[in-house]
C-alpha cells in the first residue's frame, strides 16, 4: 500500500517558483491515521531539539513542517541535513553534486523553464552548500537501514515547481492562483500513482487556503465521471475514487504537516524553492553593487525588482517571466 504526502513552498511570493513536493512510501497497511513517526521513531523525529545549535545533536532525522526547520540565519544548513540524506535514499543520488543536476533530476518537468533563464545557466555551485559531506553520508546510510529494519519503503521524494512565466499564464487561464495549486498538486500525484500502479494508496495533502471543496479537480484531472465524497470541512476534505487499478483515498487537512509523508514534501518543496531563490540573488547581487538579497515575499520583493527592472530588457526577460501577479 502507498502512503502519499504532498505540501507546497512558495505560493505567497511575487518572485521565485511555486514549488509542490511530494513523497511516496511503501507500507503494509495505510490509513490517514497511520503514523510513521512512531513507525520509524528509532531514524525520525519531529522537533529540533536543538534548534540553537548550528549541527544537529542526534542521528535521526528531523521530519516535520519545514517552516520549524528553516532559518535565514542558519541558511540551508538545517535543510540540507535533513533533505539531503533522505533525497538519497528515495532517489539514489549521491553527493557532491552540481546543484542544477539536482534540480533537474527531482522536478524534470521544470527543466525547460530553467533552461530559459540566466540564473540557473550561470549557476556552477554543488550541493551540499553548507552541510558537511561525510556527515550527509552517515545519516543516509543510518536512515536507510532503519527503514529496512521495520520493512518501510521510501520510493521517491519529488517536486514540481512553476517559475514565474508558467505561474502567470497558468493563473490567466484559471483565474485563481488557488486553482492553480490544486490543479498542479493533483496532477503531480496523477503522474505519481502512473509509476505505482497495482496497489492501494493514501495521500494527506495540506488544505490550500480556505478550500474546502476539492471534487471537481480530482474529476477533471484524473478524468473521472465522479469522485466518492467522504466528507467535506474546515478541518479535513476527504475523497475516494478508483485510478485504473489504484484505490486512492485523497485527505485534505489542516496541518497536513503533521503526518509524516506531508511533512517530508512540505522540506523537499522548501529546499528547492531555497535552492532557486539561492541562484537568483547570486545572479542578481553579483551584477548590482549594493543590492541584498530577497526571500520574493511581497513587500521586500517590490524593492528587488525596482531595482532589477530597467535590467530585463538587456537579458530578453520581460516582466511575466520574473515577477509574479498574485
Amino acid at each position: 500500500m502507498f502512503l502519499i504526502g504532498l505540501d507546497e513552498a512558495g505560493y505567497g511570493p511575487n518572485l521565485g517558483p511555486l514549488v509542490i513536493g511530494a513523497s511516496v512510501w511503501r507500507v503494509q497497511q495505510a490509513t490517514q491515521a497511520t503514523d510513521l513517526y512512531d513507525s520509524l521513531k528509532a531514524v525520525v523525529r519531529r522537533t529540533l531539539t536543538d534548534v540553537d545549535t548550528p549541527a544537529p545533536s542526534s542521528d535521526r532525522i528531523v521530519i516535520a513542517d519545514s517552516k520549524t526547520i528553516h532559518s535565514s540565519q542558519q541558511g540551508l544548513l538545517r535543510l540540507e541535513h535533513e533533505v539531503l540524506p533522505v533525497a538519497a535514499v528515495a532517489n539514489t543520488v549521491d553527493f557532491p553534486r552540481s546543484q542544477v543536476d539536482f534540480l533537474n533530476g527531482w522536478d524534470p518537468t521544470g527543466v525547460d523553464a530553467r533552461r530559459e533563464l540566466p540564473w540557473y545557466a550561470d549557476w556552477h555551485q554543488r550541493l551540499p552548500v553548507q552541510a558537511n559531506l561525510s556527515e550527509l553520508h552517515h545519516r543516509s546510510q543510518r536512515f536507510r537501514q532503519g527503514l529496512a529494519d521495520v520493512g518501510i519503503e521510501l520510493l521517491t521524494v519529488h517536486v514540481r515547481s512553476l517559475e514565474p512565466r508558467q505561474f502567470n499564464l497558468q493563473v490567466a487561464k484559471y483565474q485563481s492562483k488557488g486553482a492553480v495549486l490544486s490543479l498542479n498538486s493533483l496532477q503531480l500525484l496523477r503522474d505519481l500513482l502512473e509509476q505505482f500502479i497495482g496497489e492501494s494508496a493514501v495521500v494527506v495533502c495540506d488544505k490550500h487556503g480556505g478550500r474546502n471543496q476539492y471534487a471537481n479537480f480530482l474529476q477533471d484531472v484524473f478524468e473521472l465521471p465522479q469522485v466518492q465524497i467522504l466528507g467535506e470541512s474546515r478541518a479535513s476534505s476527504r475523497y475516494r475514487f478508483q485510478y485504473k487499478s489504484n484505490t486512492v483515498e485523497v485527505e485534505f487537512r489542516t496541518q497536513g504537516e503533521t503526518i509524516l509523508p506531508t511533512a517530508l514534501a512540505s522540506m523537499c518543496a522548501k529546499y528547492h524553492r531555497e535552492l532557486a531563490m539561492l541562484a537568483w540573488n547570486q545572479f542578481w547581487c553579483g551584477r548590482l553593487t549594493g543590492l541584498r538579497p530577497t526571500a520574493g515575499y511581497p513587500l521586500d520583493a517590490k524593492r528587488f525588482f525596482a531595482a532589477i527592472e530597467s535590467h530585463l530588457p538587456g537579458l530578453q526577460i520581460g516582466r511575466a517571466s520574473v515577477w509574479r501577479e498574485r
